[in-house]
Formats: C-alpha cells, sequence, structure tokens
C-alpha cells in the first residue's frame, strides 16, 4: 500500500506525514519526519507534534546530510543528466521487471 507523504496531518500540524504498513496488517506506525538545530547545550526541542500530551513516541535522531531536501536534489539530477519523465505504469513495469513479477 503507498501513501503519500502529506504536509499536514489530520489535526492540522504541520511536518512530514506518511503511514508506513508493516507485513502485520494490524500494526501502522505514523513517521514524523522534522528537521531541528541541536542547541549550545547539546538538547533539542520539538514543538507542534501530531501526538495527543502524554503519548508515548519513540524518538530516532539521525544526523542530516545536508540542508538541501532530497526532492530538490533529485531534480537537479534528473535535470543534469536529462532523465527522461516515466509515468507510474512505466515505473510499475521496471519495478515488477527488476523483481521477476509479471
Amino acid at each position: 500500500m503507498t501513501v503519500p507523504v502529506t504536509n499536514e496531518n489530520e489535526n492540522g500540524y504541520p511536518g512530514e506525514y506518511k503511514e508506513i504498513e508493516y507485513l502485520d496488517a494490524h500494526f501502522q506506525m505514523k513517521a514524523v519526519k522534522k528537521f531541528a538545530e541541536v542547541g549550545s547545550d547539546k538538547s533539542l526541542t520539538l514543538k507542534s507534534l501530531p501526538f495527543p500530551p502524554g503519548s508515548k513516541v519513540e524518538v530516532i535522531v539521525l544526523p542530516a546530510a545536508n540542508e538541501e531536501d532530497v526532492f530538490a536534489s533529485m531534480d537537479k539530477i534528473v535535470r543534469k543528466r536529462g532523465i527522461k519523465a516515466l509515468t507510474m505504469k512505466q515505473v510499475e513495469r521496471i519495478v515488477h521487471d527488476a523483481r521477476g513479477v509479471r
């Protein structure tokens, strides 16, 4: 199941949201991607999260590769290399061929 990334959740909180469906169809996790800067005291504060107060959440912190998001980077690469646009059907065919699915 593919769910598009949205710029706000159902409660109007800003951010990037994508529901991730695992093999167990009864468990879905909502992932929130935020960029933040570590303070001089090496702490981090996250605001406007889409979870009710008191909710238990798991936080994984990774260093950002660079300031530019992946979509802007890929747009530059596509233009530079002259890669033609594909329809979703064409992408699906390529993925299925690579996986040996017909």
